[in-house]
């Protein structure tokens, strides 16, 4: 929302918690829980578009109002205009824009649907599939940290040789020394000491989880290689530029419909913004901005240079245009030095004259006069 105080004109943006529209979709209230002191006060903000018919012809106005109500308990105290001054800091706490017929408030809503026209978390049913696959990876943890370790296996007449040893060396009951590993007796199978340890990819139902994850994916509108969990491991060697894009095709597209009406958005405020200000200074214009993105994928500053280039060489980008998109991170004072440097170098030079200065109508003439007489440089 665009905002006007002491501070300037600048936009804010707040929590979808305070925003509560009126049902004929003719307004909007903004609610805040503001705390002064030791006391508790809800302060309501509120724009209203007010339309007066005369025949067939629509007069619209927006009026704007501030209401500070103070709290005690679970009942609200409606504070008199002149308290809410006080509390606000403002000088007035109703306007009146004529010839307004939308709020300057704007709403930007997640996904919005038929049922839900005012969007819904992106987060919507997936707290619950987080949730199991977080117990399902603390079951398996238990599980590997009681039987993780590895363990080593030895048949009886191993057993008994290593036990023999002990005895021998320490005495009767003496436990088993690690030194007296190297002696191995291969029973009638042919089988000695085994190594075991358990296989971490059958602990916990790690393929439930990746089940789960791929479906959070797919919901969320996700691709799987936007992360590396789905990566596997038999692939190895790079990637196409091609195959990547591919790979991430799916969030690609989420975020180039985010980024079009996240700039839908800012264009709607900013124009907000310079209506405010017009109604303050009339010579300030009312008009959306223009306000470029760069690409989704990016590309190496070589691509860059040539696309940028032949695009201009072509004749269907200006060289303003093409500095700016060659030089993305430039400030603004570099690009003009950089455009007053390219059409400077443009301008061509006669050696003839250039030791008098740049061409003037009397080099021309060979520095006479219309009478054919030298004109000197003090005339």
């Amino acid at each position: 929302m665009p905002f006007l105080d002491d501070r300037g004109l600048r936009l804010e943006f707040k929590m979808r918690d305070v925003y509560y529209p009126h049902e004929d979709e003719m307004g909007v209230d903004l609610a805040f829980h503001k705390e002064i002191g030791d006391d508790q006060y809800l302060h309501v903000y509120r724009e209203r578009v007010e339309v007066e018919r005369v025949g067939l012809k629509r007069n619209a106005r927006l009026e704007t109002s501030n209401m500070m109500y103070k709290l005690e308990g679970t009942r609200l105290e409606l504070l008199s205009v002149e308290e809410a001054k006080r509390l606000l800091n403002m000088s007035e706490l109703n306007k009146t824009y004529e010839g307004r017929s939308t709020p300057f408030i704007v709403y930007w809503a997640n996904e919005p649907t038929y049922q839900e026209p005012y969007g819904r978390s992106a987060l919507k049913g997936q707290f619950s599939k987080q949730d199991e696959i977080n117990w399902t990876l603390t079951k398996g943890f238990i599980i590997f940290t009681k039987n993780g370790e590895p363990k080593m296996v030895v048949s009886m007449e191993t057993f008994r040789a290593l036990q023999e040893e002990a005895e021998k060396r320490y005495g009767e009951g003496a436990p088993i020394d690690h030194r007296d590993m190297n002696i191995i007796t291969y029973d009638e199978n042919g089988k000695a000491m085994e190594l075991v340890q358990l296989d971490v990819s059958k602990i916990g139902n790690m393929q439930w989880i990746k089940d789960l994850m791929k479906l959070m994916f797919i919901e969320t509108k996700t691709s799987e290689k936007a992360v590396d969990f789905y990566m596997e491991s038999s692939v190895t060697g790079a990637q196409s530029g091609k195959a990547k894009f591919y790979d991430l095709i799916v969030s690609i597209i989420k975020s180039e419909q985010i980024q079009g009406e996240y700039i839908a958005f800012l264009k709607e405020l900013i124009e907000n913004c310079l209506w405010i200000a017009n109604n303050e200074d009339s010579s300030v214009l009312i008009e959306e901005p223009i306000i470029e993105t760069r690409d989704m994928i990016p590309i190496s500053r070589e691509e860059l240079l040539i696309q940028n280039t032949a695009v201009h060489t072509g004749g269907s980008q200006s060289l303003e245009t093409t500095a700016r998109r060659m030089n993305p991170d430039a400030p603004e004072e570099w690009i003009e030095e950089e455009l007053a440097r390219i059409e400077e170098e443009k301008q061509s030079d006669d050696s003839t004259p250039l030791l008098r200065g740049r061409q003037t109508l009397l080099n021309l003439n060979d520095n006479r006069n219309k009478a054919g007489n030298i004109v000197s440089e003090e005339e």
